[in-house]
């Protein structure tokens, strides 16, 4: 089986992927097939029992579906404010502003629709997918439903301990 994480970014995926490195009947990485390309043709394999977390997914929810439908998916979500805040000091976000507000370079509104984009295409595009939602404020509480969902075994405390950390702050 292979597990999909996937978000706005900034959403805590990186931490998501730190817990996972202590369940040892999958591998798990985080970004590691990221590369800047909207060509899905290009999306590469992920191996079975493998844990991706990956903002970056998002672009290509369809074509993985497709390769992979016994796949389960994970959408991560943060606090709409904090999560905006940091997105809107990202360069993407900052370079998507350029376009989609010509003249304006309105970051936060570039964030803040972002944000809103995901996690509104999320739920839809995954409709027909083994989905959950998580929370990143909630995922200490939340972590057991999908320990268990996956049937991971490994270190379940060193794997929570992971989930009071914060990795890849701004």
């Amino acid at each position: 089986m292979r597990v999909f994480v996937t978000g706005t970014g900034r959403c805590g995926t990186t931490t998501f992927a730190k817990a996972c490195s202590h369940i040892t009947n999958y591998t798990s990485g985080h970004e590691t097939h990221w590369r800047p390309s909207f060509d899905n043709s290009k999306v590469r394999e992920y191996a079975d029992g493998h844990i991706e977390s990956d903002p970056h997914l998002v672009w290509h929810i369809g074509v993985l579906a497709n390769r992979y439908p016994d796949a389960w998916w994970v959408h991560l979500v943060r606090e709409r404010e904090s999560c905006v805040r940091s997105l809107a000091k990202t360069m993407g976000v900052r370079d998507w502003a350029r376009l989609a507000y010509v003249g304006q370079n309105d970051v936060q509104a570039a964030a803040s629709d972002f944000y809103d984009f995901v996690n509104q295409t999320v739920p839809l595009a995954l409709a027909e997918m083994q989905c959950i939602t998580m929370h990143l404020e909630r995922l200490k509480e939340e972590w057991y439903l999908f320990w268990n969902l996956i049937g991971a075994e490994g270190d379940y405390e060193a794997s929570v301990r992971e989930l009071g950390v914060r990795h890849n702050a701004r």
